[in-house]
């Protein structure tokens, strides 16, 4: 099922990772990262239930904006090296 959010802007989109809520709030950015994380079983779960409290979401949104800005070049060491 393909679920829209009507106040969801396409630049903002575009820009940036987006995530709704099951109550269709739109969440961008740092929040948007910790909300699907402490939906995970994963061992980021917890430390991203307490990262999307406030005020600690709101201090770590500068660092995502700077991170989200280098993400092209940050993401060379990211990816597999090509066999050959």
């Amino acid at each position: 099922m393909e679920r829209t959010a009507p106040d969801l802007d396409p630049a903002t989109a575009a820009r940036t990772i987006v995530a709704i809520s099951r109550h269709g709030d739109v969440l961008t950015g740092a929040r948007a990262i910790y909300a699907v994380l402490s939906a995970t079983t994963g061992p980021w779960r917890r430390p991203a239930i307490v990262m999307r409290t406030r005020p600690l979401s709101m201090l770590s949104e500068p660092l995502y904006r700077v991170f989200a800005r280098q993400r092209g070049r940050l993401a060379r060491f990211f990816k597999d090296p090509e066999p050959g």
